[in-house]
């Protein structure tokens, strides 16, 4: 008995050995700084709520990306190396999250490049239409958050942002799909593609509110000098 259970765990030990050598370095060291990070989210949440402190949206995602620029201010001025294994990681059952990870985890993806950023939409399209993701991270890709980042509105005019959105547009099944919890997702997408969203109307868009208060992206570039 005794002699069996100790294969058991040799061949336990040795997948485990065999799953660390096969991972990338790169990968575990992009997992090991996102624990780092939420587990200081994690703190500051618990503070705030012990202390009933009120926080809005801009002043929660400017500290998230205090965190990052203290922690691993690398994912921020190299985002493009990095891209691939923080996507990963809205798909990565072994990474324990708090309840607005995976909002952090775009929100660091919304620095790339728009070319770049339109290859991880149709990345991300997949793993929606796969349901590896929920329709309201989904969403929070395709239509940024503009208290983070405008850069798709902005660059509405990009080749490869209007072929997606066109792909997106030609879908009728996901467009149901995505407007059963969303429902004006479809004018979302085509205001977004028009210049609607960034150029505004008679009464302004994001282009005018950017001057008066700019995205937090945009602060941090100006300031990192990136």
């Amino acid at each position: 008995m005794k002699t069996r259970i100790l294969i058991i765990l040799t061949l336990c030990l040795s997948c485990y050995s065999a799953k660390k050598e096969n991972s990338s370095p790169k990968t575990n060291r992009v997992y090991e700084i996102f624990e780092v990070i939420e587990n200081r989210m994690k703190i500051h949440y618990e503070y705030i709520e012990k202390n009933g402190i009120f926080e809005d949206p801009l002043g929660r995602i400017d500290y998230f990306f205090k965190m990052v620029k203290t922690v691993a201010p690398q994912l921020l001025t190299d985002t493009k190396s990095y891209k691939d294994d923080i996507l990963n990681l809205l798909t990565d059952k072994t990474f324990q999250k708090n309840r607005l990870t995976n909002e952090g985890i775009v929100f660091v993806l919304y620095n790339l490049p728009i070319d770049d950023y339109v290859d991880i939409l149709d990345s991300v399209l997949s793993l929606y239409k796969n349901e590896k993701i929920t329709e309201s991270v989904f969403e929070l890709f395709v239509l940024q958050n503009e208290i983070a980042s405008t850069s798709v509105y902005k660059n509405y005019k990009n080749i490869k942002l209007q072929n997606f959105l066109n792909k997106l547009l030609n879908d009728q099944s996901l467009i149901l799909k995505v407007e059963l919890q969303k429902k004006h997702f479809r004018k979302n997408i085509l205001d977004l593609k028009n210049g609607v969203a960034w150029e505004g109307t008679s009464d302004g868009g994001l282009k005018k509110l950017c001057e008066i208060q700019p995205p937090i992206l945009d602060e941090i570039k100006a300031e990192m000098g990136y």
